[in-house]
């Protein structure tokens, strides 16, 4: 199989100390098209280093894990550059970022809201420690 297809990055939705997290759009040859969370390590980041591994292994168990509160990967991929994972994208707001929103207004995460949070965290992670 030969399979072609590139990515259009549309915008940076964030970034670490090992790499970039980019909106892009997934294309294929035949015209499929998803938006999709593109995860890319750095440049300079070499060949066999931890945190490639690290980036690897992430995305192995990430393409195990079925939750609706754990991020899907579709594919690992290599770019000319280094390693990427391409992932599920979820819009939304960042959740530091609405914290502290709402503490500059006095307000605070309402207690109904902060313990579903929390419950959904706790499943997800239940459901990546069982794997």
């Amino acid at each position: 199989m030969n399979e072609s297809r590139r990515f259009e990055v549309k915008g940076l939705l964030g970034e670490g100390g090992f790499g970039s997290v980019y909106l892009a759009d997934m294309v294929s040859a035949g015209g499929f098209r998803k938006e999709v969370a593109l995860k890319v390590l750095r440049a300079e980041i070499t060949s066999g280093s931890q945190a490639e591994v690290r980036l690897r292994d992430e995305a192995r168990l990430l393409g195990l894990l079925r939750h609706r509160n754990i991020v899907s990967a579709d594919d690992l991929v290599r770019f000319p550059e280094g390693w990427g994972v391409v992932m599920e994208y979820v819009p939304g707001v960042d959740l530091g970022v609405f914290i502290t929103h709402l503490k500059r207004k006095g307000a605070s995460v309402p207690a109904r809201a902060a313990l579903d949070l929390v419950r959904g965290v706790a499943k997800a992670l239940d459901t990546a420690y069982q794997h």
